[in-house]
């Protein structure tokens, strides 16, 4: 038995990892992230549509599955800060009635 094992043991070829490459974050995602959020808090329409962009750009190029969650929470606060410029605009001061004159 010895014998054997000793023979097969020169063949033995260990097992060697692939090296992990940790793939950096997109920038254009950070770059959404932080003028959507910007946006929203200013309500500025345009950097919410220039948000929009750099995420739909950022989603169209991924390369792996990882990233969904960020940037489906990224387009979600993007689409909210869409509706809320557009469908709950401004509120005047003068479009409410005065107390005083009534």
């Amino acid at each position: 038995m010895s014998g054997t094992l000793s023979k097969k043991s020169g063949n033995v070829v260990y097992y060697k990892a692939a090296p992990v490459v940790d793939e950096q974050m997109d920038g254009l995602v950070f770059i959404s992230l932080i003028a959507g959020f910007a946006s929203v808090i200013l309500r500025n329409r345009i950097g919410l549509w220039i948000s929009l962009f750099l995420i739909l750009s950022s989603l169209v190029n991924l390369k792996k599955r990882a990233e969904y969650k960020q940037i489906t929470m990224n387009l979600v606060m993007i689409v909210m800060g869409l509706v809320s410029t557009y469908f709950w605009g401004p509120q005047s001061i003068f479009s409410k009635p005065c107390l005083l004159y009534t």
